[in-house]
């Protein structure tokens, strides 16, 4: 191998990638990058499942 290997990603996760590559870099801030990728902030209900029943149940 010439140590250049191929991957797979849809256009999604590379807009995903793109994203956080300008956050670490500082062109973008962290809620502009949550707005561009639709995250959301999880309901209080949501983190207390969390907290009491554990990541696997959500």
């Amino acid at each position: 191998m010439n140590g250049r290997e191929r991957i797979t990603a849809s256009m999604r996760e590379l807009e995903r990638v793109k994203v956080i590559e300008a956050v670490i870099e500082g062109r973008l801030r962290c809620f502009q990058a949550a707005e561009r990728l639709r995250a959301r902030r999880p309901s209080p209900s949501e983190s207390l499942h969390f907290l009491f029943v554990g990541k696997a149940a959500i």
